[in-house]
């Protein structure tokens, strides 16, 4: 397992669309990396681990992977900097 494939950012989470029945598909802007998709597995499960933090213009410090098979990064860690419970609604 290499760990180039691992990348840390902080993000601000633009658009979050389902991907299948539980897996959610967030597009985030990152100073580092610009625009990013990242597959967040699990996230419309009730009790998953990202439920809580997979919101709209939530700031973000995450970890991600970059899989060598596809353009995608998955979600290992996520924690929220930042939430603005105003814009949201």
């Amino acid at each position: 397992m290499s760990s180039n494939r691992y990348f840390e950012c902080q993000a601000l989470i633009l658009k979050v669309k389902p991907f299948g029945e539980i897996h959610k598909i967030v597009t985030m802007l990152s100073p580092e990396f610009g625009m990013i998709d990242a597959v967040a597995y699990g996230a419309q499960r009730p009790k998953s681990r990202f439920c809580s933090s997979i919101r709209l213009f939530h700031q973000l410090k995450a970890k991600l992977y970059k899989s060598p098979r596809n353009d995608f990064f998955k979600f290992e860690e996520i924690l929220t900097v930042y939430s603005c419970p105003i814009i949201e609604k």
